[in-house]
């Protein structure tokens, strides 16, 4: 036992050895061990204790992403258990949704919490609720040309220049001028007549969209081709010259059967339907008006006879030898440029006075620059709705989100009323299904059935939202028709156009509905990359197919900014290809990546974030990066496990897999204790808080500790001495603590303890018991040193109020 006792540090000519009681395991050539004592901010060390238990789920597993903060603050933990995605909170637990398997990953955005699965489209689920909304079909409305009155526009008589007779095969170019000038101008007045009584007379690109509450997009319709029956309409005008010379013409009349575009339901909505959608947008192109005025007419004689000659006179802009849906036609080029560009060419009311007006938006439509499809333009085509996709692993920053280790998810298709052009009233119910086939020989299929409705003749332009796409099956009850695809300029979509503009027929009849079958590729981008906004969080408004390697983390880093610089987003990619940082240039259009540390990591919990930037354990060291710095290193020996940030301390905790203590340290590596093993086989980590779940389905919390559990302090530490043999010096050790068992002993060695030396420590020159006592002034003692070269202080104590053990620095 200590001899004596004392509050205070003896005095007299004793030498106090100098321990050094405020160091941990930094201190590698003193401190041997520093066990369950973190630094005390007011000096020395002090206990830990097991952190507080938040809740306790057995059986279940953190969802990679899965700590989030609601909107009032409250922190919130999506866990997996017993088939349930449940939402914990520090008061209360709440099932979500139920779930074949554990999500990849989740997040949140600014309304809602965006679950992605391994297998199916991801989830959007209300935060205010937690409760997902159900299932909402779209596909009931078609969009149908309405036909109205014809209206009528007259090209005036004439006298014309030249002379001609029964021979005559054409007309001079004078007279082709005049005629020419009469009937754009009858084309315009016919189409201003039209216009001032808002019908159409010519095809027009059309789709509808369904908007929710707040004005958000809910569902987004195929573009489809309103057209009349004819295709194109007023293009060609019979011309009649009689009298001397036959040099009168005398009038001739263009006339069109004008439309509107309705909607009919192919079936009643449901309740979900009516209780979600707000209204209904219908979005229309200009008309495509085969009219250029700086083009030539044609004239073609179709008869003749001794009093009169006539010609069938072609509107300028229209090529009587050449299909208007032909893949070289003007009009082609068009719709393509329309349905490439169809979120600023389909407008919801017309912003044009007259059909000059329209011609004119029109020619701007046509001279839109087609970009050739890239690798990434494609990616983002396969990734962006009404396709989808899924991830492994995501980050917010600022408003942006980053996706990353993703699998494209193709769009099952359009149904059969979206891309029908005309319906009619039946007795019975018709099962319609809509087969797309890849280049790869994979197919998509989307089913629906038509209620009390029969589908006669289908949208001239039938549309797929992949470049990959080659053939289209669409089947009405028995009745069925096979087209091909073609990818559009830009790549956007693939598509196939009637040559004539005019509603597409079924062509084959079996003996009955046979549904096609679906066997959907799915395209994997392991180290692929999609950024989004908050507002939209599944359209990418930026990709990257990256390399071969595999990102198993993405963590956000700090904003930068400065008055002359707009705020560059950045994200960090962690995988096995290394660490890199990303930024995003060209109005959040382009990704930029700069590999930072080559090593890579396999598992998503060996990152974290950390104020100003990411830590993570690479190979056997621990590593930190702030901003778009190479990576420092915190600690050169490193076991593999699990990186957490605990703010609350500002501590990195390095959590084995198995059951060995948990090792601490802090961002300059100056303090490094271990602490013991609190079971934990997962972790979720931010920069608020370190979320520990053990293998029991506890969740832990590292920024609170439970003061009745029972913890065991070790610290070991020497030094080598002067002391001459048989010299005497004084131990004075200020440790304090209430409820401790254990012991407290002194030792004296030629060789540190920690060398692998026989016969290296010699008898224990002192040693203190402890039974459940309260040690509540230093303890001194006075001894003498044998001849040794160390001198070695081991303090192994147990607490019940852990919390309460202290160890203060040793006076100089």
């Amino acid at each position: 036992m200590f001899p004596s006792c004392h509050p205070t540090c003896p005095k007299g000519s004793r030498a106090v050895i100098p321990f050094p009681l405020s160091s941990t395991l930094h201190d590698r050539s003193r401190v041997l061990r520093c066990h369950n004592l973190r630094p005390d901010p007011t000096g020395g060390l002090m206990g830990v204790s097991r952190p507080a238990t938040i809740s306790s789920l057995p059986g279940a597993e953190p969802v990679k992403g899965g700590l989030i903060t609601l909107d009032d603050g409250t922190r919130c933990i999506i866990m997996y258990h017993h088939g349930h995605l449940k939402a914990v909170t520090d008061t209360e637990i709440k099932s979500i949704i139920r779930l074949d398997e554990a999500p990849a990953t989740v997040t949140r955005t600014a309304g809602s919490l965006i679950v992605m699965r391994h297998r199916g489209t991801p989830l959007l689920i209300p935060l205010d609720t937690l409760v997902p909304a159900g299932h909402l079909n779209g596909t009931v409305i078609t969009l149908t040309r309405q036909d109205m009155t014809a209206v009528s526009a007259d090209i005036p008589a004439v006298t014309l220049k030249g002379s001609y007779d029964t021979s005559s095969r054409t007309l001079c170019d004078a007279d082709r001028t005049t005629l020419d000038k009469g009937m754009r101008d009858a084309y315009l007045r016919l189409c201003d007549l039209a216009r001032l009584q808002r019908r159409y007379i010519q095809p027009v690109v059309a789709r509808y969209r369904l908007i929710g509450d707040g004005g958000d997009v809910i569902y987004t319709s195929a573009p489809v081709l309103i057209s009349p029956e004819s295709g194109l309409q007023a293009t060609h005008a019979s011309i009649l010259l009689t009298g001397e010379g036959f040099r009168q013409m005398s009038g001739a009349r263009l006339t069109a059967t004008g439309y509107t575009v309705g909607i009919t339901y192919s079936r009643t909505p449901d309740a979900e339907w009516l209780s979600r959608v707000r209204s209904v947008e219908v979005l229309v192109s200009p008309q495509l008006h085969p009219l250029v005025t700086g083009l030539p007419g044609t004239f073609t004689r179709t008869g003749s006879s001794t009093t009169q000659l006539t010609f069938t006179h072609t509107l300028p802009g229209v090529n009587p030898l050449d299909d208007p849906g032909s893949s070289s036609s003007r009009l082609t080029r068009c719709i393509t440029s329309i349905i490439d560009n169809a979120d600023t060419t389909l407008r919801s009311s017309p912003a044009e006075d007259d059909t000059s007006e329209e011609m004119a938006r029109l020619q701007s439509i046509i001279s839109i620059p087609s970009t050739p499809p890239t690798p990434d333009s494609i990616m983002r085509v396969r990734l962006s709705p009404p396709n989808t996709f899924t991830a492994g692993c995501t980050a917010r920053s600022g408003d942006l989100i980053a996706w990353g280790n993703l699998t494209a998810i193709p769009f099952d298709g359009y149904t059969l009323p979206e891309m029908s052009a005309k319906v009619i009233a039946s007795e019975s119910s018709t099962p319609t299904a809509v087969q797309v086939t890849m280049q790869d020989g994979s197919t998509v299929v989307s089913q629906t059935v038509v209620h009390k409705q029969s589908v006669t003749s289908l949208s001239p332009l039938l549309v797929y939202p992949n470049p990959d796409a080659r053939l289209i099956t669409l089947i009405a009850g028995r009745r069925s028709v096979t087209l091909p695809l073609t990818p559009s300029p830009c790549g956007r979509w693939a598509y196939y156009l009637s040559p004539t503009l005019a509603p597409v027929t079924f062509t084959d009849d079996t003996e009955g509905f046979v549904s096609p079958p679906s066997s959907p590729s799915l395209r994997r981008y392991p180290s692929g990359i999609a950024i989004t906004t908050e507002s939209s969080p599944l359209t990418p408004t930026a990709v990257s197919a990256g390399d071969a390697s595999v990102i198993h983390s993405l963590l956000p880093s700090m904003r930068h900014s400065s008055s002359f610089t707009v705020p560059a987003a950045r994200f960090y990619t962690l995988g096995t290809g290394g660490i890199s940082s990303m930024t995003l240039t060209d109005r959040r259009t382009r990704i930029n990546m700069n590999l930072l540390d080559s090593r890579g990591i396999t598992d998503h919990r060996a990152a974290t974030p950390i104020p100003g930037g990411i830590a993570a354990i690479t190979g056997d060291r621990l590593i930190a990066i702030t901003g778009s710095r190479q990576s420092s290193t915190i600690l050169e020996e490193c076991p593999s496990g699990m990186l957490g940030w605990d703010d609350s301390r500002g501590e990195l905790w390095i959590v084995p897999y198995g059951d060995e203590p948990t090792l601490v340290t802090t961002l300059d590596g100056k303090t490094l204790y271990t602490r013991s093993s609190s079971g934990a086989s997962s972790l979720l980590s931010s920069l608020q808080s370190l979320i520990l779940v053990t293998s029991e389905g506890e969740l832990l919390d590292t920024a609170k500790e439970d003061e009745p559990s029972v913890c065991r302090a070790r610290y070991t530490v020497t030094l080598p001495h002067t002391f001459a043999p048989g010299s005497h010096a004084m131990l004075y050790l200020p440790i304090y603590g209430e409820s401790m068992r254990g012991t407290i002993s002194l030792s004296a060695s030629h060789h540190r303890p920690d060398t692998p030396v026989s016969a290296a420590t010699l008898p224990h020159l002192l040693t203190l018991t402890i039974n459940g006592g309260s040690l509540r002034h230093p303890l001194t003692g006075s001894l003498r040193i044998p001849h040794s070269h160390h001198l070695t202080l081991d303090i192994d104590i147990n607490s019940e109020s852990p919390h309460t053990i202290r160890i203060r620095h040793t006076p100089s």
